[in-house]
């Protein structure tokens, strides 16, 4: 068994930052964190803090969907996916850490 360091919030923001395949990860693990509800809806019904925010849930569910149907997201999409997805480096770290292991492979420091 390997031990892997926990992410900080640096790292991920740094991840995120350098790599568009780490963008498109956390839109969809993001995505994942809404209720069945919210996803189906594309927006945010409940404040708990998991997910996307009440501005951005359309936008990112949209991606999300994009990135899981498996088509390309544009360059114009990746930047304003990157921008977006940056705000939320603390739950993205959070989610990382917990379990979720969505940024491991394409880590900016290995």
């Amino acid at each position: 068994m390997t031990w892997e360091p926990e992410w900080t919030a640096r790292r991920m923001k740094e991840t995120l930052l350098k790599s568009d395949e780490a963008v498109q990860r956390a839109l969809v693990v993001l995505y994942k964190q809404q209720t069945p509800e919210e996803r189906s809806e594309n927006r945010t019904v409940e404040r708990n803090n998991s997910g996307y925010n009440m501005m951005d849930a359309q936008f990112g569910s949209k991606l999300a969907k994009k990135v899981l149907s498996e088509k390309n997201l544009s360059p114009v999409e990746i930047r304003l996916a990157r921008t977006m997805v940056i705000k939320y480096v603390k739950q993205l770290t959070e989610l990382q850490n917990a379990g979720v292991r969505a940024f491991d492979k394409v880590d900016s420091n290995r």
